[in-house]
């Protein structure tokens, strides 16, 4: 065989090695590991008394039972971090 046989051998071997090393990523971060990521990011930000990063984690088409939207839960943060010294969080996930 010649170098230019081989030539296109080679680049097929190396394009195969690249697809299948792709594949050994191992297992993306599944949905419960998203999850608890999603809360601690959640609490860290309440006691950071950071409103603003708490008020962006809810959807803007967020609306309760009550009626209250995204900003009247936003408000509801601003009177109940200017009304506490500390905020402390005890999650739990099962």
């Amino acid at each position: 065989m010649t170098v230019q046989t081989l030539k296109p051998i080679r680049l097929l071997v190396a394009g195969l090695l690249c697809l299948w090393l792709a594949g050994c990523g191992g297992p993306s971060e599944g949905p419960e590991a998203a999850l608890r990521a999603w809360v601690a990011q959640g609490q860290e930000l309440a006691e950071d008394k950071n409103r603003r990063g708490l008020v962006n984690m809810i959807s803007p088409d967020y609306v309760d039972a009550r009626g209250n939207s995204r900003d009247d839960i936003s408000d509801l943060f601003r009177v109940y971090f200017l009304r506490t010294q500390t905020v402390a969080l005890i999650t739990k996930i099962d």
